[in-house]
């Protein structure tokens, strides 16, 4: 799902976004992508996880020096 929109943030030239999943306190994936939206394959969440019932999730805006902004968190059930 989407969670901005097509336009580049303000400030920014791009849109960049860098996505970490979690367990725990440890990231057990971290992605980039230049749109909002990301899809967590069922296999790689196997692998990461299990079957977990919920994952934590941590998004954050790339700047245009290459350093992520502030996080978002979440938690998301499955």
């Amino acid at each position: 799902d989407a969670w901005g929109v097509a336009e580049p943030p303000v400030g920014e030239p791009n849109e960049a976004y860098r996505i970490e999943i979690l367990d725990g306190a440890e990231v057990v994936r971290s992605a980039e992508t230049e749109t909002p939206e990301y899809i967590y394959a069922a296999a790689d969440l196997a692998a990461d996880l299990g079957a977990p019932n919920s994952i934590a999730v941590r998004i954050a805006q790339i700047g245009e020096n290459a350093f992520p902004g502030r996080w978002a968190e979440a938690v998301l059930s499955i």
